[in-house]
């Protein structure tokens, strides 16, 4: 892992440490583990991304489910969690 990676890395979990603590932080919570998930398979580490994936779409789902709007977890893409959030918190 290169160092901006690593920084990176840490910066994601310190956001989910924040995005964990309230309910009210789940789109942002979703959004930051999908964003985890992308930095695992740009390094190679498909476990570690699918588990990020799926925590990330348990979220998306609960989210969208009284909308009843969700889309299949293969399907998903950044742009759908960015939409989750509102435009300060991308």
């Amino acid at each position: 892992m290169s160092s901006s990676d690593q920084a990176y890395s840490e910066c994601i979990a310190q956001a989910l440490m924040i995005f964990e603590s309230k309910e009210c932080y789940a789109p942002e919570r979703a959004r930051t583990t999908y964003l985890h998930g992308m930095l695992f398979e740009d390094q190679g580490n498909t476990g570690e991304a699918n588990r990020h994936y799926e925590t990330a779409y348990s979220c998306y789902k609960t989210i969208v489910r009284e909308r009843n709007e969700a889309i299949p977890r293969g399907k998903l893409k950044i742009d759908h969690y960015n939409q989750l959030v509102t435009f300060w918190s991308r």
